[in-house]
């Protein structure tokens, strides 16, 4: 049973449906979630996430950029801003985006990975196998930057 007065039911519903492809579903669900609970990140963060796999990354920024509002130190929505913000093909501001989680976390493998893809589109190859690597690094075998890894132009060793 959904509690329409949950925002947390909401949001659980529109991470259900989005898998199944239902992505008008998704995008009301977590809209209504935000509407119960305009301060709730992981809401705003799934809004942006269903934009960007709908094709908007214009439309996802807004909603990443209110997750920051509410918490600015939130690294999922940044790393997923940066996402965005490539796919929009603005990569000075994705890349400024990834600086600004790898600030707040050194360490934090999405925002590595995703500062390794848009140094890439930059054609900045070598740099980008660096930060592809730091992103393996403290997750021996980080399924989502090792196609990253291998699809990067010019690399010139093995693979890990």
């Amino acid at each position: 049973m959904l509690f329409r007065s949950s925002a947390d039911s909401h949001t659980n519903l529109a991470v259900s449906v989005e898998v199944q492809g239902r992505l008008d579903e998704a995008q009301d669900a977590a809209i209504r979630a935000i509407e119960l609970n305009p301060a709730y990140v992981e809401a705003c963060t799934n809004l942006g996430n269903i934009l960007v796999r709908a094709g908007e990354p214009v439309t996802a920024v807004d909603a990443y950029r209110a997750a920051i509002k509410i918490d600015p130190e939130t690294l999922m929505a940044r790393a997923n801003l940066a996402i965005a913000l490539r796919e929009a093909r603005q990569l000075d501001l994705a890349e400024k985006e990834c600086l600004q989680a790898l600030d707040i976390n050194p360490t934090h493998a999405d925002g590595h990975n995703s500062l390794g893809n848009v140094l890439k589109e930059h054609e900045h190859s070598q740099v980008a196998l660096e930060s592809f690597d730091t992103a393996i690094g403290p997750r021996e075998g980080y399924a989502a930057a090792m196609p990253n890894l291998v699809g990067t132009h010019g690399i010139t060793r093995p693979i890990p």
